[in-house]
């Protein structure tokens, strides 16, 4: 585990992040060099920040004033279209903004209720936002009561405020958090994510966000209740590997864990938690599979001639990769990975003086030592994408298969077929 010294710097980094894709407006955007806000992202980046500011983190006065004279703009605005979906997300991103603004202790009561007025149109995310600016300005739990601790079918549509059953439970356990921590509600919502965790339900940035600052939230206001305990972790042979008391954490490195089974041992009244943590490279490539998106991978030479599948090549030989994304349906937020392997590179044609890297609108490359990563905006149609590599080293290498998942919808996902190259 980090250590506290470690977890500011990380905090800090984060700000300045964030900090670098605001907008003259006070509103961010979602990648950086763009000059389009994104509303929910502004809303989501002015939440963090105060939640930051909270917490003791160093946010900047002006950089967290800009964000929040942004959010209070976005209480008139109108919505993009007369649709029913444009009008819902629209009041739901105003029922957002009243949920941080008094979070931040200044709820803007004429706004709450003309939303409460029509909360019909609000979706679910944004009940529960608006039931916990009441909560907030209240003092008191009586607003959340309503909301119980199911999770309601999600209307078609409802992707633009990302809502999923698993958020929506997180938004719930933060608002109790924040007014009845001790509550019989607050502990069966907590109850409901850990067992999530458990089961990989989190499947979003949006999910584990939520659901990490809910947990985080209530575990630091019912603190005060725990219990004492001391926990002990042995070995096969009874030998203790570890231990730690209420309020102290421990990590094992598994080159200091004796081979076999371990177990955890309570003594006291109070409750531990503990995670076993693993990563590494599978020892067997995962199937091909394509759930509302195909992807093809294909190589040409110089030439432009393909090549042939398995085919060796030179090291200093240049190739040029193309990516093909065929979706189902429209999608939007698509993530889509491609490997390298070993014994190549990626050529930045804007290092080689050679031009610019291809750049195709709605699409945003990430170019690392081992991968390339591209952010879709939107896909409705075929679309091919080019980039170029080169063999720089020689052997017989793995080439990993070509991946996509929908950021925010992980049901779309496409998984491509591995294959060998050798290089001479």
């Amino acid at each position: 585990l980090v250590n506290e010294e470690e977890q500011k710097s990380a905090l800090a980094l984060r700000i300045r992040q964030i900090s670098a894709m605001q907008l003259y407006s006070g509103g961010f955007a979602m990648w950086p060099g763009s000059s389009i806000p994104s509303m929910w992202g502004s809303l989501y980046a002015a939440h963090f920040l105060v939640e930051a500011k909270k917490g003791g983190a160093p946010v900047p006065d002006d950089l967290l004033d800009s964000a929040l004279a942004n959010v209070r703009s976005m209480l008139p605005l109108a919505p993009a279209n007369e649709s029913d979906v444009a009008y819902r997300e629209n009041m739901t991103l105003k029922a957002y903004a009243a949920y941080i603004l008094a979070l931040r202790g200044e709820p803007p009561l004429g706004w709450m209720a003309h939303l409460n007025e029509h909360s019909d149109a609000l979706r679910e995310s944004g009940k529960i936002f608006l039931a916990g600016a009441y909560a907030l300005a209240s003092k008191t739990s009586e607003p959340l009561r309503k909301l119980g601790t199911g999770a309601p079918s999600l209307r078609g549509g409802e992707s633009t405020t990302f809502e999923s059953a698993s958020r929506n439970n997180a938004l719930k356990l933060l608002m109790w958090s924040e007014v009845d921590p001790l509550s019989a509600t607050a502990s069966d919502l907590a109850l409901k994510l850990i067992e999530e965790a458990r089961s990989s339900t989190w499947r979003t940035t949006q999910d584990n966000g939520m659901a990490v600052l809910a947990l985080g939230r209530w575990m630091e206001k019912t603190r005060g209740a725990r219990k004492p305990f001391t926990a002990l972790v042995k070995d096969t042979s009874g030998a203790t590997v570890a231990s730690f008391t209420d309020g102290k954490r421990v990590s094992l490195s598994l080159k200091e864990v004796p081979q076999g089974p371990l177990t955890l041992s309570l003594d006291g009244e109070g409750t531990a938690y503990f995670a076993w943590t693993s990563a590494g490279v599978p020892m067997k490539a995962p199937k091909p599979s394509s759930n509302g998106i195909a992807l093809k991978r294909t190589w040409s030479g110089r030439d432009g001639k393909p090549l042939a599948e398995g085919a060796p090549l030179s090291r200093g030989d240049r190739i040029t990769a193309t990516l093909t994304m065929t979706p189902s349906t429209a999608l939007s937020d698509l993530v889509v990975v491609d490997m390298l392997p070993g014994g190549m590179e990626i050529e930045n044609l804007r290092l080689t003086g050679e031009g610019t890297s291809q750049d195709q609108g709605g699409i945003r490359a990430e170019l690392r030592d081992d991968r390339l990563i591209l952010f879709v905006d939107f896909l409705t149609k075929p679309v091919e994408y080019k980039y170029v590599i080169r063999a720089v080293s020689r052997g017989t290498f793995t080439l990993p298969p070509l991946a996509a998942e929908g950021m925010y919808a992980p049901d779309i996902s496409a998984v491509g077929t591995p294959g060998t190259v050798e290089i001479n």
